[in-house]
């Protein structure tokens, strides 16, 4: 049989005998004597505890990422307009919405995975990755909205376009 101890005082022999001598734990001196058991010694987790692997998991981090971007919905064009920036709309709209919502997440998870650290942040959302990102998602949501754009008003209810056509139909014909 192995047991496996906690040595808080240093030398296991000394623990096991202040234990003994107390009157709730004394059936440690007969466990101590026996001789068909070996102990180890085992050092604690929080020894070897790695914080450089402190923060989000992925997981983590996209869960807090699509709750802050449902929470900035829409704020970036509102954030200009608060700065004195009026008639933002369309796909500029939506390239500004995207940007903003995406700084913030980003800067979101980075506090967290960063301690709380602001300098860590700032750092962060420096970084060339970060505005690789950030022009990624801008390009993205322009892209989307301007596709969205071109199919408003040639489809309607069912699936068929005013002039009767499935989509399918629709764009085989070329009539677009």
């Amino acid at each position: 049989m192995n047991i496996a101890v906690r040595d808080l005082v240093g030398c296991l022999q000394s623990t096991v005998a202040a234990l003994a001598a107390q009157p709730e734990t004394a059936w440690m001196a007969e466990v101590a004597a026996r001789d068909d058991l070996r102990w180890t010694m085992v050092q604690e987790a929080h020894d070897h505890w790695d914080y450089k692997s402190q923060g989000l998991s992925p997981a983590g981090a996209a869960i807090l990422s699509i709750a802050v971007m449902v929470a900035t919905q829409g704020m970036g064009v509102e954030a200009l307009g608060a700065l004195g920036v009026e008639g933002v709309t369309g796909t500029s709209a939506a390239m500004v919405n995207a940007g903003f919502s995406s700084l913030v997440a980003q800067a979101s998870v980075s506090l967290v995975n960063n301690r709380g650290n602001i300098g860590k942040v700032l750092q962060e959302m420096g970084s060339t990755q970060t505005l690789k990102t950030l022009a990624l998602t801008v390009a993205t949501a322009g892209a989307f909205h301007e596709v969205g754009t071109l199919t408003d008003g040639h489809f309607t209810e069912a699936g068929k376009t005013v002039g009767g056509k499935t989509a399918g139909q629709y764009f085989a014909s070329a009539d677009y």
